[in-house]
């Protein structure tokens, strides 16, 4: 890390990317679930990341209740024990027995077991929207130092949510990506890319992979960090790498942004500063 008078500044940034095979609806298939993720954060915190992010319903069919729940109290415990954030995936949360008083939210846990943040997704699936809350608002979440975007669902194919964070100071952008189809695998991951390329910020997204409501998902997870090029003598920016892509494979990716490199592109170029007057 790097001191530039207002505290250390975090220079890289390790994320491991859980993309973990569940089960939603077997007997017995939710402890099964919560063992799959303890293991999976202490092969995070081997591997020396910041933080583990997990895909969405990763604990299965829970019973709806309010977060945080018994297996989240386990996680922090764990967090804890292995001292590395954690991004849970969306998990129901009840908020009282009315509709609408309900909403997917993604808890995420600090390396000392904390619970930094409670982050409720949009819902934009119509049969939802009676039983989900609307989200007005979206902030970042620090972790590590790190002003992190938190994404779930189509926030990732709604170019409004990833530029709000990003506007609001966010560097890294950690979504979840749900797909069930080769296709729509290969939309969302292009969703990623765009907007990682067009908010000139890292983006890590983990797929969702297993079964849910009868269906099988087919992970898909993907990291991405934006770079530039030279032509010549003249730098531009210029894209994404693409640092890591899954298709269907459970495993734990890891990768690790360097963002000292991403703070001194982003003061030579930003795509959201070349947006003709006029437009919006």
């Amino acid at each position: 890390m790097a001191d530039m008078g207002d505290g250390p500044v975090v220079d890289t940034f390790k994320v491991g990317i859980a993309q973990m095979s569940y089960d939603w609806t077997r007997h017995g298939s939710a402890e099964e679930n919560l063992l799959k993720a303890r293991d999976f954060t202490k092969r995070a915190a081997r591997a020396k990341c910041r933080v583990v992010i997990f895909g969405e319903y990763f604990l299965g069919d829970v019973p709806v209740e309010t977060l945080p729940n018994a297996q989240i109290i386990e996680l922090q415990a764990q967090a804890k024990r292995s001292r590395i954030n954690i991004v849970c995936g969306i998990t129901r949360n009840r908020i009282s027995e009315q509709p609408r008083e309900q909403y997917l939210t993604s808890v995420v846990i600090g390396k000392r077991g904390e619970i930094l943040s409670m982050v409720n997704k949009a819902v934009y699936n119509p049969t939802e929207r009676p039983w989900f809350d609307k989200v007005d608002v979206v902030e970042p979440v620090e972790i590590d130092g790190v002003p992190c975007g938190i994404l779930a669902g189509y926030d990732s194919a709604v170019s409004k949510v990833p530029r709000l964070l990003a506007e609001k100071g966010a560097e890294v952008l950690l979504g979840q990506i749900s797909v069930s189809s080769v296709e729509e695998r290969e939309t969302m991951q292009a969703a990623v890319i765009t907007r990682a390329n067009a908010n000139s910020v890292p983006f890590a997204a983990v797929g969702q992979l297993g079964e849910f409501m009868k269906r099988q998902y087919l992970g898909g997870s993907i990291a991405v960090m934006p770079r530039t090029v030279k032509y010549g003598v003249m730098e531009v920016a210029d894209g994404v790498d693409i640092m890591m892509r899954m298709e269907e494979e459970e495993d734990l990716g890891v990768v690790e942004f360097d963002l000292r490199a991403l703070r001194a592109m982003r003061k030579k170029f930003s795509h959201q500063e070349l947006v003709p007057e006029g437009l919006s």
